[in-house]
This record gives structure tokens, sequence and C-alpha cells, in this order.
């Protein structure tokens, strides 16, 4: 199955539809990472939509001199949506990066 896709930046229509997945996954708009409490609807971040769907989205914050992704959901697998995510977020951020369970990588 060929399913297309568009990565766009998060903006308040995409924000809207994303915010019910996340609090759903997360169970609030609030997550807890690294001793912090972060506002997951103030993130800036990336979508892969499809028409009005949202196959998937990834929220980064900058801090401490980096770009930190935060989450990163695919809801459609198997059809690179992750990795496009992740390759829209390096064109950003070009670096190291600290993955929320604080493993550093680098990209």
């Amino acid at each position: 199955m060929n399913i297309t896709y568009e990565i766009c930046q998060v903006d308040e229509t995409i924000r809207a539809k994303i915010q019910p997945i996340l609090d759903e996954t997360w169970g609030a708009p609030s997550l807890a990472i690294n001793g912090k409490l972060w506002d997951s609807r103030t993130m800036p971040g990336f979508a892969a939509v499809n028409g009005d769907d949202v196959l998937g989205y990834l929220l980064y914050e900058f801090h401490s001199g980096v770009c930190e992704i935060m989450v990163l959901e695919s809801v459609a697998q198997n059809i690179g949506v992750a990795s496009e995510l992740i390759e829209q977020w390096h064109v950003l951020s070009a670096g190291k990066v600290l993955q929320p369970n604080n493993s550093p990588i680098l990209v």
C-alpha cells in the first residue's frame, strides 16, 4: 500500500489534531521528562499529514544549547513517517541530540 503524505510545521490547525492523539498516548498535555514538566501544547514541531489525517508528529524544544526531541509518535506504521520527521528535525537542528530517555545520540 502506498500512502503519500507531506511534512508540515505544527500550526494551530495541526496542533488541534495532534493534541487528542498525544493526550490519549501520554494521558495529559504535560510531559515529565528528565525531572521537568513540559507543556506539549506550546512545543514546536513537525507533522506528517495526508489530507486531514495526521499520520505522525515530532515535538521538540530548544534548551541547554541543544534541540531535544521531546515526543515522536507515528500513527501510521511501516511507511517511513518517523524517519521523515526525524530527517526534517535534523535539517533544523543538525547536531547532538538527547533522546527523551537522556541517552545521547549523534544524528
